[in-house]
Parts: C-alpha cells; sequence; structure tokens
C-alpha cells in the first residue's frame, strides 16, 4: 500500500518531491498465523529446495546460477495432483544425501516421501514413500545427528563441536518425525537393510518401543480430536570429548509442542487452541542390537491468548572451559585454578514467538519467549534427589516491528557460544523520490540476539532486509531460510514459484579488541567461515558470491584467500596438505568466474565497452583451473606408474594428459619471452653480455603480477607439480621408447607422443633444469630455433574448442548432450558415462576417474546435463 507525504514548498524555492510512503496492514504477516508459508531448505551443496505455492511438487535451484530442475514426485501425488496440498515439511540430512518432504492431503491420506541423491546434485531418486492417516499428518521432521561445526579456539586451534543427539552407528538414514496424533516416529534404515523400519511411542504419556514389538495405534480422547498445529525437536550436544560418545549414548531428545485443543467441555467457547507448549523428553537407545524408545512427559508451559508462530530449541555447545573462554577458570581454595563445573552442558534453551492481532485493526505485536532448560535435582518434596528439567523464562517485545521468523547460529571464534539471528520487519517505511529512481528499499533488519537475556549482541552488526520498491508492504519475505555458511539469507516469494531474493547476515565486528587471547588476527571475516567450510565439504559459494560483489574490495579478497592458507597451516590438524591447497585453490577457481560475470553483468548494464578487467579476472579464474588440473595429471601419472612402467592399458589417455600439459607449458614459456622483451635488461660490467633482469625489483613483481599464468613458476606449491608432471611425461617418453614388443596400439600412441612433444617447440628433457632456476628469463634468441619446429600438424595446436575437451580426462567429448557440468569451475566431463571403446580399460585409471565421481578437479559439484 502506498501513499504520498506532501510537503508544501516554500516561497521561492523549487518545489519538494513528496516521498513514496508503503504500509503493510495486519493481513500480510497472518500467514505466519495459520503456518501458509513456504517451506524452504538450503543444502550443504548450496541448492534451494522449496514447495511450489500452489502444487504438490519440489522446486530446486541452484544457487548461484538460475538453473532449475525437477524433483521426481511419488506416485500416489503425481497420479492425483488436485487431491494434494504442497509440501507443508521439507528436510534435508546433515550429509546433503537423503530429502524427506510431506503432501498433506485434502480429503486423503497424506504422502511422506525419501528421496537420496546421486553423485550429481540435481539427481535424486525415490527410495520410499508411504501414506500418512487423516488427523495423523507430519507437522516437524528432524534427522537423528547433526553436523559438527568447526570452531577456532582460545589457543587458534580449530577443532570441531561435539556431535548432538543419539548414536545410531548401524542406521543411516534416521528420521525424526512428529505428527498431529501427538506421536513421535522414528524411521531409519539399517546398514545393508533394504526397507525402513519404524519405532513410534506416544509423546502424552510415558512410553517405550523397540524393534521387536509391533507399533501400537495412535491414542485419542473420546469426543474430541486433539491436533498438534506445531513442534520442535531439539538434540543435546553429547559432551565436550567427542572420544567420550561412546561411553554415554543415552542422551535425551526434546519435544515441544503446541496447538492442542481441550478435553470436551459441554460449552462450546472451550474449543479451540490451547494456550500450552508440551514438552517431553525421549530417549533413542542402541544397545548393540536392537534400538529402542522411551518417552517422558515433562511440565507443560503456559501462556496468554497469543499466537505460537514459531518454536525452536537451542543447544549451547559442552565445552571445555579453556576451549571456550581461558576466564571460565576458578580457583581452588588453596589458590590453584580449577575448572568451570557449571552445569551448562545440561542446559537448553526453547525459544518460542508470539504474535498478537488484538482487535485485528492494525499491524501485530510480536514477543519473542526464551525458556531457559536447566537439568537439575527435583526441589520437590515429593519427588526428593531426582532429576527433573526447571524451567526459567525470558521475554522480549519488538514493537513497533514485528519479528517474523528466528534462527540459532553457534559462534566459530571465541567466546564460543548460541546466539539468534532473528528478521524484525518494519510495518511502514518510505521511499525516497530520487533520481534515478531506488530499485529496493529497507523493509526491516536482521538483529543478533544474546542468550539468555535476548539483548542485542554489541559484538555483532545488524543487516538490512530489502525488498523492491513495487512490493514493499505487500509481499513480506516469510518463506526465509539461511545459506549453509551462515553468511546469506534467501527469502521466498509467496506467490511467484522461483522468486528468490537474497540478503546479507550481520557479521561480527572486525575489532581485533573483542578477541584478546587470539594471536592469529583475522583480516578478514569471511576467513574462518571459508576453512570451516572447506573442512566440512560444504559448498562455497555463499562465500564467494559475496566476495564478487562489486562493492568488495580487492585487497580483502586477498586476505581471505591468503588468510585461509595460514590458517590451514597453523591451526588446520595435519597442516597444509597438497589436499588443501587444492581446495584454497579451486575456491579461487569459483570466485574469479564471479568476478568474471559479474563485471560482465556490470558493463552491459552501464553500456561500457571496457573489458580490461573482465579479461584479468578470466585469467585468474583460468590460472587457478590450470593449477588444479596439473594436480590431477600428475595424480593420473602416479596413479598409472609401478616401478619405472606405466600402464600400457591406459596409454592414450595418458598422452592426452601429456599433449594438454604440453600446451600450458608452450603458453607459459611464450609468456616468459614476451615478458623478457617488455623488461630492458640491466648494464653489465662483464665481457659476456648484458645482465639477466633483476626479478626482485618492483617493477618485475608487479608486471608479473599482472601476467596470472606466470604463477605457475612463482608459486612453490604450483611449480612443484609443474615439475612432477613433466618428469612423468618424460618418463612415459622413455618408457614407450625402450619397448621392443609391443602392439599396435602402444606403437600409435608412441609415435604420437614424440611428434607432439618434438613439434611442441619445448625441449622437455632440458626444460626440466631450466623451470627449476626461480629467475626464468629465457632469451628470445635461445628458442628461435625452437620456435621454429612449430608445426600446425602438432595435436596441441589443433583448433578445438575448449567446450568440447573434458575438464578431467582432456579428451574430446563424445556424447554431445549428455554428461555432467560442474557448478564451479563450468568445465564438462564424461566420466560418469559407460566406455564403450574397443578393447581393456585399464583398471588404474578407472580408479583415478572414480575419484572425481563427486567432485571435479576445481573441487565443485556435478550437475547432470551439458547445459
Amino acid at each position: 500500500m502506498f501513499t504520498d507525504t506532501q510537503h508544501s514548498p516554500s516561497k521561492g524555492k523549487a518545489k519538494d518531491v513528496p516521498n513514496s510512503r508503503w504500509e503493510a496492514g495486519w493481513w500480510e504477516f497472518y500467514p505466519l498465523v495459520e503456518r501458509l508459508q513456504r517451506s524452504v531448505v538450503w543444502t550443504k551443496s548450496s541448492t534451494l529446495i522449496t514447495s511450489h505455492p500452489v502444487q504438490p511438487r519440489l522446486i530446486s535451484r541452484l544457487f548461484s546460477s538460475s538453473k532449475e530442475y525437477a524433483i521426481v514426485t511419488p506416485e500416489p501425488v503425481a497420479s492425483s495432483p488436485s487431491a494434494y496440498d504442497p509440501p507443508k515439511i521439507i528436510t534435508v540430512s546433515p550429509d546433503d544425501i537423503w530429502l524427506f518432504a510431506y503432501f498433506p492431503g485434502l480429503e486423503c491420506d497424506g504422502v511422506g516421501c525419501l528421496w537420496k541423491r546421486g553423485y550429481q546434485v540435481d539427481s535424486w531418486a525415490i527410495k520410499e514413500s508411504w501414506s500418512f492417516p487423516r488427523g495423523a499428518g507430519v507437522i516437524e521432521a528432524s534427522w537423528v545427528g547433526s553436523e559438527r561445526e568447526w570452531i577456532m579456539t582460545a589457543d587458534d586451534s580449530i577443532t570441531r563441536l561435539p556431535s548432538r543427539g543419539p548414536l545410531t552407528p548401524v542406521s543411516d538414514p534416521t528420521l525424526m518425525i512428529v505428527t498431529q496424533e501427538q506421536r513421535l516416529q522414528v524411521y531409519y534404515l539399517r546398514d545393508y537393510g533394504t526397507n525402513l523400519k519404524v519405532l513410534s511411542c506416544s509423546l502424552v504419556r510415558p512410553d517405550s518401543a523397540n524393534e521387536n514389538q509391533s507399533a501400537v495405534p495412535g491414542e485419542t480422547i473420546p469426543g474430541t480430536a486433539r491436533v498438534c498445529v506445531g513442534a520442535a525437536i531439539g538434540q543435546c550436544y553429547n559432551g565436550p570429548d567427542p572420544n567420550d560418545d561412546i561411553e554415554d549414548p543415552d542422551f535425551p531428545l526434546f519435544d515441544a509442542r503446541n496447538g492442542m485443543p481441550r478435553p470436551p467441555s459441554p460449552e462450546w467457547e472451550s474449543s479451540g487452541e490451547e494456550a500450552a507448549i508440551e514438552l517431553c523428553e525421549v530417549k533413542l537407545s542402541f544397545d548393540g542390537t536392537i534400538f529402542s524408545l522411551k518417552s517422558k512427559p515433562l511440565p507443560s508451559i503456559h501462556y496468554s491468548t497469543r499466537s505460537v508462530i514459531q518454536l525452536t530449541f537451542i543447544c549451547p555447545p559442552a565445552l571445555k572451559p579453556q576451549a571456550s573462554n581461558p576466564s571460565l577458570q576458578s580457583p581452588k581454595k588453596d589458590g590453584k585454578s580449577q575448572e568451570n563445573t557449571s552445569t551448562e552442558s545440561n542446559v537448553m534453551y526453547l525459544v518460542a514467538g508470539y504474535l498478537d492481532f488484538g482487535k485485528y485493526t492494525e499491524p501485530p505485536q510480536s514477543e519473542m519467549v526464551l525458556h531457559t532448560l536447566t537439568h537439575q535435582m527435583s526441589p520437590s518434596v515429593a519427588n526428593p534427589g531426582q532429576m527433573t528439567w526447571l524451567s526459567k523464562p525470558t521475554s522480549r517485545s519488538f514493537t513497533p516491528g514485528v519479528m517474523s521468523f528466528f534462527t540459532p547460529i553457534i559462534t566459530k571464534t571465541v567466546p564460543i557460544k548460541a546466539i539468534i539471528y532473528a528478521g524484525v520487519l518494519d510495518t511502514s517505511g518510505y521511499i525516497a523520490n530520487t533520481k534515478p529512481k531506488p530499485k529496493s528499499t529497507p523493509i526491516g533488519k536482521v538483529i543478533v540476539l544474546k542468550l539468555p537475556e535476548l539483548s542485542d549482541d554489541t559484538e555483532w552488526e545488524s543487516s538490512a532486509i530489502l525488498s523492491s520498491v513495487e512490493l514493499a508492504g505487500s509481499e513480506l519475505p516469510l518463506s526465509v531460510t539461511t545459506s549453509p555458511n551462515g553468511t546469506l539469507l534467501g527469502s521466498m516469494s509467496a506467490v511467484v514459484p522461483t522468486q528468490t531474493s537474497f540478503h546479507a547476515l550481520p557479521k561480527r565486528h572486525s575489532n581485533p579488541t573483542l578477541d584478546p587471547a587470539s594471536h592469529l588476527p583475522l583480516k578478514s571475516l569471511y576467513t574462518l567461515p571459508l576453512v570451516s567450510a572447506l573442512l566440512a565439504r560444504k559448498s562455497t559459494a555463499d562465500i564467494s558470491f559475496l566476495l564478487s560483489n562489486p562493492s568488495v574490495k580487492a585487497d580483502l579478497l586477498a586476505e581471505t584467500l591468503y588468510g585461509a592458507l595460514s590458517l590451514f597451516e597453523t591451526s588446520v590438524p595435519g597442516g597444509l596438505t597438497n589436499s588443501w591447497m587444492s581446495e584454497v585453490i579451486g575456491t579461487a577457481v569459483e570466485i574469479y568466474r564471479y568476478l568474471f560475470f559479474t563485471e560482465t553483468y556490470r558493463s552491459r548494464a552501464l553500456r561500457s565497452s571496457n573489458s580490461k578487467d573482465r579479461q584479468h579476472f578470466m585469467e585468474l579464474h583460468q590460472t587457478a583451473l590450470e593449477a588444479c588440473t596439473v594436480a590431477a595429471c600428475l595424480a593420473a601419472f602416479e596413479d598409472c606408474q609401478e616401478n619405472d612402467a606405466y600402464d600400457l592399458e591406459a596409454v592414450w589417455q595418458l598422452v592426452s594428459l601429456s599433449n594438454w600439459i604440453v600446451g600450458l607449458l608452450e603458453r607459459l614459456l611464450r609468456e616468459c619471452l614476451t615478458l623478457d622483451g617488455s623488461i630492458e635488461p640491466s648494464e653489465s660490467n662483464n665481457d659476456d653480455g648484458p645482465n639477466v633482469p633483476d626479478v626482485s625489483s618492483s617493477d618485475s613483481h608487479e608486471t608479473a603480477l599482472h601476467t596470472p599464468i606466470l604463477l605457475h613458476l612463482a608459486h612453490p606449491y604450483l611449480l612443484s607439480n609443474l615439475r612432477n608432471v613433466l618428469s612423468h611425461i618424460n618418463a612415459f617418453r622413455a618408457f614407450l621408447g625402450t619397448l621392443t614388443a609391443r602392439g599396435e596400439t602402444a606403437q600409435l600412441a608412441s609415435d604420437v607422443l614424440f611428434d607432439l612433444v618434438d613439434s611442441s617447440g619445448v625441449g622437455l628433457p632440458d626444460s626440466s633444469s631450466a623451470i627449476n632456476k626461480p629467475h626464468l628469463f629465457i632469451k628470445a634468441s635461445d628458442l628461435v630455433d625452437e620456435l621454429s619446429k612449430l608445426s600446425k600438424l602438432s595435436i596441441s595446436g589443433q583448433n578445438t574448442k575448449e567446450k568440447d575437451i573434458d575438464v578431467i580426462t582432456k579428451g574430446l567429448l563424445l556424447r554431445h548432450g549428455s554428461g555432467i557440468t560442474c557448478l564451479r569451475c563450468g568445465g564438462r566431463s564424461e566420466v560418469t558415462s559407460e566406455v564403450n571403446a574397443a578393447g581393456r580399460i585399464s583398471r588404474r585409471w578407472r580408479a583415478w576417474e572414480k575419484t572425481w565421481l563427486a567432485r571435479c578437479i576445481c573441487g565443485g559439484l556435478w550437475v547432470t546435463g551439458m547445459d
């Protein structure tokens, strides 16, 4: 809704342009009460999966591209789509392998479906689907266990938090479901099993179940239909030491439910939503043979006549005191220090969000209530000596704003603690009528709250929630989700199926005084999230998206990548190994590709023809991808080598890799010659001629930095890989030359390899010693004879488009329109296709190919198709 605010113009002055005012009515927030917002999840592989606004199907989008793909719908829903609502519950397992969704039935039973993902992120196959009776539909689902977050402790070491939830060593997946009939159902698939098993127990009375007993039907109260409309599941951390998990596997789960109608009463007014949140403690155990489930109801939490819009459990990590903050150590009576013996590990938080619409004449009032649940000795005289959970509430109002969502996170640096991101929307605002007209306007903000007092955390900045000026006040971001690395907020449109908006989440103040114990100050706020994402094998697309923003300075990008290498070297167990070096370089592939596209779109928007920056970003992207390829080629030669011999069944594949390496070396030496011609040699005092240019001069370094391909010679890791793979090519060439009795295939491959090397213009046996020198500045006259040998018949000189080359094997793509595409570098491959070539296929080569089934050589994830 828009109105104009008029201003009376002053005499003799230009007339003020009125500002547009937008307002949000109470009805814009009411979908939160009815739980009508679309369900959406942001997966570990950076895929947004959400429900269609009106159709019973799932919509998936790859971030940050516009590529969408469909997830197959279960047969009962696909055959009668008009009989089902869009899925209300969507959840993805922490390992990003399993997907569950529930389709409510209109006049029939609901359908739950479990999918399993293949090697490609858009390849989901139905594992099993089953029905839920009417009145017993799914209202909450959660996976047993959770991802162990990576954090930085006070001694600057990076470690993982303990695991959460019950230990299920012989089942994958294990899914917990709360139904409308107030029962907890645990679905699990035993290792090497084919069918799902289920355990079920009541949440309103003490109950138990195990694998060997038959399922018990749900209970109902005569004359009523007690239907649960909302629930939350919480899982405790297992302990400060991951090695202690096996010793005490019986950790509780918590269930909170609200919205149950009262028991029967002669008065009609008594029917409706019950103003109470019922709690239940559940234990899932495994004794080495069977699973068992036990439930124990806890005292309810009552509230006034308001509407609950969200329930969430927060479990603070149970850390050793010195791991979170050295100040938590307290002195003993004899003056010696001792560890704090507080019961922080016995504390859970239940956070509830409320809306009060009053008389429905103005926007609602919102409130957050945090219930601190403490496991202590019961103060009741009737139950002396028994452990129980005590509740202590804390509340906060957000008037005049409206809290629409909140999500908990665990900080990654000291002090390690749980905080809350809370989204507070404005009910009205102004849009400045400026030229050019703004495309977006702030309609709220995301703030950070401390626990348990729910006050603003001054260590964090707030971030703005933006909306297009046309939709301000009329379409609020109610369906939201956070990115895998906690850097972005995604909001889905309630009307347009694929319209998604992204907002930056709050960042911690970059004040070094906030972390006085740290001996390794981080200049970039994205360094630790990047390292954590690489360690957890998460997609880094959200971090790369932020770093490729035009407003981000180049220094921040350099500090982020350099800081990541430093953290791996000093703080990660095992140090900076070659695999982690490749992971960081793979991230650079992604970032510079994003920067290239960002600069391309920016140039089009500004109608600019300046392509200098775009070309530089593409060269950086290409160099980083080449570094990953050289490392992969080196691994292929090592895998196909046995002593001084190479696998002849992989001879053509190794020749293809050699072809690509020689082509890279040609371009590298040409660039060196070009650079040599652009730098004037210094005067010489001897009779041997002019001196080699001083590579230590600032001018030489500045010239080299603007030539990304020279990083293959400047960086020790890249140079070492290049030298080693060239040594393998020399050894492979020599091995083929020593064969006396060889087949036709080996003979042809040997001839091709010899022609390839001899006509390349690069003497490989001699180049090893030259590349070994850090000051590689070769005069053009020294290579005139070699350059004249370049032949148009050289394999590396063929006019083959890069898009027709397999990014893994460096061979030609044989099946156009099929295969897989990398989300990070855009390369295409057919490593998942069956090989139909004549002759035997090398087992060593196939084993090397299989290492890239899940990820590309740059670390990117695969999608099906070649588009």
